[in-house]
């Protein structure tokens, strides 16, 4: 729901920096009439998480039907997990981990294993058969409503039991309290703020207030129990859970999610009666799952696309562009130093071999001329026009060699002289191929030199400008002796005529690195103020510190420079039209599944507006699309994923609305976060 895109935008900008089946049978040749048709087996596979904290190895977990029969029994792993196999049941589910001699839990108060002995019981009970589900306190509360004793009360159903179960989850404003929490097993355990370690937060925070009431959280869980049958809690108040959340969150959270876990806790609201309850649950369970898919697109809009960038700066992109700027405050001209040394090895052949006096436009900005007997010097802009430097070549009996005796900050007017800017180029004598070494002009502002080792081929006409030019090597920018930027060039291609360039590289810099495939088509401009028409970069962007790959894709960029003089300040009717694209993965962080994602932005509209599309399919598997046109920050966003459920937002009024795709309302939004009717929310900072 944000509209900042400057991370992205600036790795795109750089681009023109850096310029069941199957079956069988068979017959036993006889047949028997009388043969009973045989009813085929169903069984699913189901992993339980018990919760007080972490459970020891060895703690029994029984599976029951509605009528307390016994479905499978089971032990916990040391994975903190049981698994059992269900066979041929559908229905309500009683799930219950048991006390045992040697059997414990991690208390997260007080940072010590404590007994679950024999006789002691933690309990939930499912409205139907679950792959995966969670046995915790909150659970427990939910199953002291609908059991009566090891199986279902009398006129208890599964619908009973689904509106049990949502009451408990609208109480404590949890999403699903089934879902496996973060299990924690000792003090040095961190929470992030995934919606399992959300609802982690809240278990630990009821052995927070456990504590304070100098008990045990089993006990507490079992008088809770008791206490919420006649439909209020008596014991508890919210103000006493948001204190135990507050504590929780500063024991537990990781430094990334500490800021969303301290908003999870001030802005816990608990519930103590279920009929202030029942009108919302009432609304969440007639939702069913437009309500799961609405969250499903915040969920993924904040743990895939905030997660990369976001207001507040925390985002990995953001991170990332940060390193970025540092490495190329100054600015980056791959493409111009490439140039200008192919210039240069243009201009040698044109005025030493056969006669010419000059090579380009005077005052363009790339200009060589004869200046003297065997003497040529050169002009160069480079950076937009904000540096000038000149390039002095004299032949030799082997080649050329050059110097760059001279440079001029245009910004500033100061002109410097700098030394040891030398090397040398051959070329043959028909201009078909060259070589080019030495320390030239550094391609990154700032920085002292690039160290160049070039090799130049050549065909068709200088003169008429339809040269093809290809070029492998290396270019190395040194300040001091710290690699600023290298490039291992495999392959430049260049085509005057057609206004084009590609180039196969790696790149790195001191903390990224690309890899992959650059094309440039198009000169917009003249002379010092010239620019790519359009870039288009099909690679990775990776951190070579850390070893974690940004991104994979194709990023696209253009310019449309039509009524727009770049020697005039900027204005609404003299800007540059400019548009950014990319299509692929986007990584978070290393180590996790990236965030497939579609993402175009233009500035169209006006000089102030800014238009964005995207798409994205993130943890939950659906798509999600959005766009918004921003003009001065203001506009209002729209999302909505390919089930029809859809949400809008103002930024001007900073509020929106989540809906069904009936027009439900399904939640609202403020500039923070997203409250649901289920009394949930989705932290946006």
């Amino acid at each position: 729901m944000h509209a900042k895109i400057k991370p992205l935008a600036l790795i795109l900008g750089s681009t023109f920096l850096v310029v069941g089946c199957g079956g069988g049978g068979g017959s036993s040749g006889s047949t028997d009439t009388n043969t009973t048709p045989s009813t085929p087996t169903t069984s699913t596979n189901v992993t339980i998480t018990p919760s007080l904290g972490r459970f020891a190895t060895g703690c029994p977990v029984e599976l029951r039907s509605s009528d307390g029969t016994l479905l499978g029994t089971t032990t916990i792993t040391s994975q903190g997990t049981a698994s059992v196999t269900i066979q041929n049941y559908t229905g309500p589910v009683i799930a219950q981990v048991k006390g045992a001699a040697n059997c414990t839990y991690f208390d997260e108060a007080t940072g010590t294993d404590k007994p679950f002995g024999a006789g002691q019981t933690m309990t939930a009970v499912l409205d139907s058969v679950r792959s995966e589900f969670s046995i915790n306190a909150l659970t427990n509360l939910a199953a002291a409503r609908v059991l009566d004793g090891t199986k279902l009360a009398s006129g208890k159903t599964a619908d009973s039991v689904k509106e049990e179960n949502a009451t408990v989850q609208r109480m404590f404003g949890v999403s699903d309290m089934f879902i496996a929490p973060t299990l924690i097993a000792s003090t040095t355990d961190k929470l992030d703020n995934s919606d399992a370690s959300k609802l982690a937060a809240k278990l630990a925070a009821l052995s927070e207030l456990a504590k304070s009431q100098s008990t045990d959280l089993v006990t507490l869980a079992n008088n809770l129990a008791n206490d919420i049958k006649d439909g209020t809690f008596d014991s508890l108040s919210s103000s006493a859970l948001q204190s135990a959340l507050t504590t929780t969150a500063g024991k537990y959270a990781n430094a990334a999610a500490k800021a969303e876990l301290e908003d999870l806790a001030q802005n816990t609201t608990l519930v103590l009666k279920v009929a202030d309850v029942k009108a919302d649950v009432d609304k969440v369970l007639k939702a069913g799952t437009a309500l799961t898919q609405a969250k499903a697109i915040f969920s993924d809009l904040r743990t895939s696309i905030l997660s990369l960038s976001n207001d507040a700066g925390t985002g990995s992109l953001d991170a990332e562009s940060a390193l970025l700027d540092a490495d190329f405050q100054n600015g980056v001209a791959t493409q111009g130093t490439t140039e200008t040394i192919q210039m240069m090895i243009e201009s040698a052949n044109a005025i030493f071999l056969h006669g010419e006096t000059s090579v380009g436009t005077q005052g363009s900005g790339r200009y060589c001329a004869l200046s003297a007997a065997n003497q040529i010097t050169c002009q160069f802009g480079i950076y937009n026009g904000q540096r000038l430097f000149r390039v002095v070549m004299t032949p030799t009996q082997t080649g050329v060699s050059w110097n760059i005796p001279w440079v001029k900050n245009t910004q500033t007017g100061a002109i410097s002289n700098p030394s040891g800017l030398t090397g040398t180029m051959t070329a043959a004598s028909d201009g078909s191929s060259a070589s080019f070494s030495g320390k030239y002009f550094p391609m990154v502002k700032g920085a002292d030199y690039t160290d160049t080792n070039l090799n130049y081929t050549a065909s068709g006409s200088a003169a008429a400008g339809t040269q093809l030019w290809t070029a492998n090597g290396t270019l190395t920018t040194k300040s001091g002796s710290s690699t600023v930027l290298d490039v291992n060039l495999n392959s430049l291609n260049i085509n005057e005529a057609a206004k084009t360039a590609s180039m196969t590289l790696t790149l790195t810099s001191p903390h990224h690195q690309f890899v992959g495939t650059l094309s440039v088509s198009g000169i917009l401009g003249s002379g010092e103020n010239q620019a790519p028409q359009s870039a288009r970069f099909v690679g990775s962007f990776t951190n070579v510190a850390s070893n974690y790959k940004i991104f994979e894709g194709t990023l696209t960029a253009g310019q449309d420079w039509t009524n727009y003089d770049p020697t005039l300040v900027t204005s609404s009717s003299n800007y540059a039209k400019a548009s950014l694209g990319f299509n692929g993965t986007l990584y978070k962080s290393a180590g996790v599944t990236g965030v497939a994602l579609s993402l175009s932005a233009n500035n169209f509209a006006g000089v102030n507006s800014t238009t964005i599309n995207l798409g994205f399919k993130g943890n939950s598997g659906l798509q999600t699309t959005g766009s918004v046109t921003l003009t001065d920050g203001a506009g209002v966003w729209s999302l909505s994923n390919e089930n029809g459920v859809k949400a809008n937002y103002s930024t001007t009024d900073r509020s929106g609305k989540v809906l069904a795709s009936d027009n439900t309302e399904l939640g609202t939004i403020s500039s923070k976060r997203i409250t649901f009717i289920d009394g949930t929310f989705e932290s946006l900072i």
